[in-house]
C-alpha cells in the first residue's frame, strides 16, 4: 500500500477529502443512534382538544317542516312521506328528498345511479344493506316507477 506524506501539497485534497467524509460519516451516525428510537413516527392525530371540539359538532337531524303530520308508526316507513302535498311548498319537498340522499350518503357513501327503475329499486330495497326507504305501496310512487 502506497504511503502518504502528510507533508506533501500534493496529498492535501485526499486527505481533506477523507476527513470530510469521516465528519459527515460520524454526525450521521451520532445524529441516527442519539435521536428517539420510540418516536420515530410522530403523532399525527387529532389533540384531546380537537377530538373535543368535533365531539361538539352537532349531529344532523329531521327536516322542520311546518305543519308536517308524523307518520303513523304502525305502518311501514316510507323516506318520501308527505311528499307532493297540496298544503306543502316546494321547500318542504326539497327537505324530503334531500334527506333522502343525505341518508344514502350516510350509510353508501354514494347516491344510486342508472335509469329511473334502478334507482326506485335501490330505494325500494334493492341495496346491499336491504334498506328499504320506499314501501312498494308508496303513495307517491305510480305504475311506471
Amino acid at each position: 500500500m502506497p504511503q502518504i506524506d502528510p507533508k506533501s501539497h500534493a496529498n492535501r485534497p485526499l486527505i481533506f477529502a477523507v476527513a470530510s467524509l469521516l465528519l459527515v460519516a460520524g454526525v450521521g451516525i451520532g445524529i441516527y443512534l442519539g435521536h428517539d428510537q420510540g418516536n420515530r413516527f410522530p403523532n399525527t392525530g387529532p389533540s384531546a382538544v380537537e377530538v373535543e371540539a368535533i365531539r361538539k359538532i352537532p349531529k344532523p337531524k329531521r327536516p322542520i317542516i311546518e305543519n308536517r303530520e308524523e307518520q303513523p308508526i304502525n305502518e311501514t316507513r316510507d323516506a318520501l312521506y308527505g311528499l307532493n302535498r297540496a298544503d306543502r311548498s316546494i321547500e318542504d319537498d326539497i327537505a324530503i328528498l334531500d334527506h333522502l340522499f343525505a341518508q344514502s350518503l350516510t350509510v353508501f357513501h354514494h347516491l344510486p345511479s342508472g335509469t329511473h327503475q334502478e334507482i326506485v329499486r335501490f330505494y325500494q330495497g334493492d341495496n346491499p344493506r336491504r334498506i328499504v326507504y320506499i314501501s312498494k305501496e308508496s303513495a307517491n310512487l305510480d305504475d311506471q316507477s
